[in-house]
């Protein structure tokens, strides 16, 4: 009888004992893995805190690897901009005829600097509003209702570039009305296509590099496309009333020692002109913008990521105001 009971005691022993282990064996594991994922959680939080962002949009419009790839690290520096319209020469302020222009533009005025951010950089452009009153007018408003506050396709690039198709139907929609044509002050006709000298060669093209226009398709059909001269070009304002320029880039690139006038060529961002006639299509853009899809079938493609006026001066007779 007494041994009876002492094998219950013994095993009842043994039964506390295993369970007690397994017990500690479950608790050892679930704090091994409570460790293992606070670990991870606080490795990810420091990866993503020191992956450096290069657009604040990015989470929302994430780019296409292939086109970021081009970027060489730089996406633009707007926001950090310290170039003021101060800082331009005489000849960036009120251009003449020169190295760059083959008639002189208007002169004085109201002027903007519009900086945009692109996904090779930045450029700086000097809107004039003498030499397109109503486009410059338009743009400014654009501006100032966040249109280009979200990114848009470079396209049809070759020795010019066209951009302003956004996938914002409500922003399309309140800017995308046809303003009327600004009068015409380049020359126009095949004869004026570029400046002669003496000898009859040619000189200087009736459109600069880096000049900005609107892009349009008829009389009085200027809306929300715009367009960026890559190269020289005699083509453009050939006698169509839309191509009136709205001003200039004024990021200087070349200088002459032995002219009179300050700068030459302007600096641009190395923008992709690979696709040319063949990438996507104005209705594509329009419906789609920089969709997914349309960074996926043509990588290569640049975008604006943002543009905004950083400076501005206001005339008043012979003063010139800084309005901060």
């Amino acid at each position: 009888m007494s041994l009876d009971i002492h094998q219950r005691f013994r095993r009842l022993h043994q039964s506390i004992v295993c369970v007690i282990v397994g017990l500690l064996i479950v608790w050892a594991l679930m704090v091994f893995e409570l460790f293992h994922q606070t670990a991870g959680g606080a490795s990810s939080q420091e990866q993503s805190s020191s992956s450096p962002l290069a657009h604040p949009r990015d989470e929302e419009n994430t780019h296409n690897k292939s086109t970021t790839s081009n970027t060489g690290g730089s996406q633009g520096t707007c926001q950090s901009s310290k170039f003021f319209i101060k800082d331009l020469t005489d000849e960036q302020r009120n251009p003449t005829i020169g190295k760059r222009w083959m008639v002189r533009p208007p002169s004085g005025g109201n002027l903007q600097l519009m900086c945009c951010d692109t996904t090779k950089g930045s450029f700086h452009v000097l809107l004039h509003e003498r030499w397109a009153p109503i486009g410059n007018e338009h743009i400014l408003k654009m501006f100032d209702g966040g249109y280009f506050d979200v990114d848009i396709p470079l396209f049809r690039c070759t020795d010019a570039c066209q951009f302003g198709l956004s996938s914002n139907a409500t922003l399309t929609k309140k800017f995308g009305k046809s303003i009327p044509d600004d009068p015409l002050w380049l020359p126009t006709g095949p004869e004026n296509r570029f400046s002669s000298g003496a000898d009859g060669k040619e000189k200087i093209k009736r459109y600069p590099k880096g000049v900005l226009t609107h892009a349009g398709g008829g009389k009085n059909s200027r809306g929300v496309q715009f367009v960026l001269t890559l190269k020289p070009n005699k083509f453009m304002g050939g006698g169509s009333p839309w191509e009136v320029p709205l001003g200039e880039v004024v990021e200087v690139q070349t200088e002459d020692p032995t002219s009179d006038h300050k700068f030459i060529d302007v600096s641009l961002p190395d923008i992709y002109t690979g696709y040319g006639e063949k990438g996507p299509g104005q209705g594509l853009l329009h419906r789609q913008g920089a969709s997914e899809s349309v960074r996926e079938k043509w990588p290569l493609m640049d975008y604006v990521l943002r543009c905004s006026i950083t400076d501005r001066f206001f005339e008043d007779g012979d003063r010139v105001e800084k309005i901060e």
